[in-house]
């Protein structure tokens, strides 16, 4: 007979007697007995449950239990390492059901043995620099089980050779691979298809159901329930994966790995290299037409040059010419062969772009370094999520500690076009935010529009600061605006100040750890997935409300949709999905039930106008105050009465 979710998670229960600090939690009891209703009953469920609920074992419990083939999807690497080197491994170690678990990642992790062997033929094909590291990989590849570059403590993170030697999809020549049978992600695959339970990102979810709508096979087996958690990633998530894009990166790498697969063949036919040379000079003109960007821009065929529409209908032919000659080229190589597919798909790609048939799709490019990266993006993913996912006869439960507004789950449900017959609960928090958090919101600031208000935020910032003597968030929804309050703080601050972009993200957090007197400015990345319990943390300062930018083509289109639906699209999406980023970004604070400090929100929109209501009833049942001398008094002492010289007003 299996054990019951309260003689698991109860007062007396199995994790009481395993833990001795174990605290017994109503919500996490709750939360695991909806989780294992929602996999008996095969339905839908949304579970929004706060920070120190114990959310991956009240799922993970029922999971096990429930002998289900179930996917469990992250949107961080954090939280898949809190899952499988802490979680798992307690609950193998402690219940009942046996159960195997494997953690499947994106195919650019592992290691092709197919690429590297092509790599020694031509090691000139390496960046100089790195050419030392190919004698390693080959030691590497004899030894790992895995083929997983994370095992390679030496390899740096912007390690440009691994693109060379990965097992990346557009390069995979598949079952006619001659290393297909000992290959690293065959191997996976076949260990996942026997597991109980498939751990994986949402990236690779949801490229796993394109590859499927494609009719292209699957990437992860065949599965009964699927469990979301950091749920609020997925609409963004699917809309990437859902969507259809050619870089310039992308374009010249496959006119590299044909000159490659010529070269291995020992083919002395020179003519498709020469007529690469000329093709590679016409897509470099090509891809400078599309002027160099600090933001995504939308485009329109209409809106370009009869000259430039001729160029981009000139690359479409040659590139079609290409696919041809590799077709008559496929018995060359099964790399060859490989490469005619990637033409095509970039053929097909381009023309669609050029073309712009479907009404639902956006497109825009942007710029990273020297490249240019098109997009066409599904506006909405409801209906191919309801069409390719829902459809599906599984157990599907969605978890965060953001997904309500309001305290009301229908923004997240309609974004994904969940059925009508899912379920929703909003659980209560764990902390006492009352005793642990002052939310600080200074009345007399400029409007974000005014041109005063850098100045005037970056004055508050230094003045809070030294209240807080550093330890400090201060999260920005604009890089511009993150640098300009850099530049200004640095000229008068003394505290240690570690800006995003310095270094890579991770080396940012352990120096933040390391000097607990130092302040972190950073912008979108640093809003969630990142846990900094403790004292080192102790306030985190919000620029502004974080309205996406209208200009942002897939918001503006989204907006236009509602618009022309009857709807107010301010109301039924820029507020709301503004209310669930600010309350990603001030969850970075209390991460613990110890923990204390200040949430500052340096927008007095919240009082000005009429949607700061929302905001104000989406936000942790604080104290709020508008004195800034306050914040000393709260950190410095526990919070005291009226006549003590603390005077807090409870939010309403």
């Amino acid at each position: 007979m299996k054990p019951t979710m309260d003689a698991i998670f109860g007062k007396d229960g199995l994790l009481s007697r395993l833990l001795g600090d174990y605290e017994y939690r109503p919500v996490q009891v709750a939360m695991a007995r909806e989780v294992q209703a929602a996999i008996a009953e095969m339905r839908a469920s949304i579970i929004e449950a706060d920070t120190g609920t114990g959310k991956t074992l009240a799922y993970l419990v029922p999971a096990v239990l429930g002998q289900r083939k179930t996917v469990i999807s992250t949107g961080t690497k954090t939280l898949q390492d809190q899952l499988l080197q802490q979680d798992i491994p307690f609950l193998r170690k402690h219940l009942p059901q046996p159960f195997r678990v494997v953690c499947m990642k994106g195919r650019a992790n592992y290691l092709c043995l197919y690429r590297l062997q092509r790599i020694l033929m031509q090691p000139e094909l390496m960046p100089g620099e790195e050419e030392s590291f190919i004698k390693y990989l080959v030691d590497w590849a004899q030894e790992t089980s895995s083929g997983d570059r994370a095992e390679i403590d030496q390899l740096p993170d912007d390690f440009a050779g691994w693109g060379l030697v990965s097992a990346r999809e557009d390069q995979c020549v598949g079952q006619k691979c001659p290393r297909f049978d000992d290959c690293f992600l065959t191997r996976m695959r076949r260990e996942a298809a026997e597991a109980e339970i498939v751990v994986v990102n949402h990236h690779l979810f949801f490229a796993d159901l394109a590859v499927r709508s494609g009719g292209y096979g699957q990437v992860i087996p065949p599965y009964e329930v699927a469990l979301f958690d950091e749920a609020h990633l997925l609409e963004e998530t699917a809309s990437h994966y859902f969507g259809i894009q050619v870089s310039s990166y992308r374009v010249f790498e496959l006119f590299r790995d044909i000159s490659w697969e010529m070269t291995a063949a020992r083919s002395k036919d020179r003519s498709l290299v020469q007529f690469l040379v000329s093709l590679g000079s016409l897509c470099t003109e090509f891809f400078e037409g599309f002027t160099a960007s600090q933001r995504r821009t939308r485009f329109h065929v209409k809106g370009f040059s009869n000259e430039f529409k001729q160029r981009w209908f000139e690359v479409g032919e040659l590139l079609e010419q290409l696919t041809s000659e590799l077709f008559h080229r496929r018995d060359l190589s099964e790399g060859l062969w490989s490469c005619h597919r990637r033409c095509r798909e970039i053929s097909q790609a381009l023309d669609l772009m050029l073309h712009q048939p479907d009404q639902n799709y956006v497109y825009w490019y942007e710029t990273r370094g020297k490249g240019r990266f098109l997009w066409a993006s599904p506006v909405h993913v409801a209906s191919l999520l309801e069409e390719l996912l829902f459809k599906q006869p599984r157990a599907y439960i969605f978890t965060s500690a953001t997904l309500a507004v309001s305290n009301d789950l229908s923004f997240f449900k309609n974004r994904l076009g969940l059925p009508n017959e899912t379920t929703g609960m909003v659980l209560d928090t764990t902390f006492t935010y009352r005793e642990q958090a002052v939310i600080y919101v200074p009345k007399n600031l400029a409007s974000p529009d005014s041109s005063r208000f850098l100045t005037e935020i970056t004055d508050e910032i230094s003045a809070i600061l030294v209240q807080t003597e550093g330890r400090a968030f201060v999260l920005f929804t604009s890089h511009r605006n993150m640098r300009e309050v850099y530049e200004r703080l640095a000229e008068r601050s003394r505290f240690t100040l570690l800006l995003q972009g310095e270094q890579p993200k991770p080396a940012l957090l352990n120096r933040f750890r390391e000097d607990t007197g130092s302040v972190l400015l950073g912008t979108t990345s640093f809003w969630q997935g990142v846990d900094m319990p403790g004292e080192t943390l102790s306030c985190v300062i919000i620029d502004k409300l974080p309205f996406a930018a209208p200009d942002d083509p897939l918001v503006a289109v989204r907006m236009e949709k509602i618009a022309e639906a009857g709807g107010n699209p301010f109301w039924e999406y820029q507020v709301p999905s503004a209310v669930l980023a600010l309350r990603q970004g001030l969850g970075r604070l209390i991460r613990r039930a110890t923990d204390r400090g200040i949430l500052a929100i340096l927008d007095a929109r919240l009082y000005r106008r009429g949607y700061g209501r929302v905001f104000l009833e989406s936000l942790p049942e604080s104290v709020i105050t508008h004195r800034r001398e306050d914040i000393a008094t709260f950190l410095g002492t526990q919070r005291q009465s009226a006549e003590g010289g603390l005077l807090l007003t409870e939010k309403s």
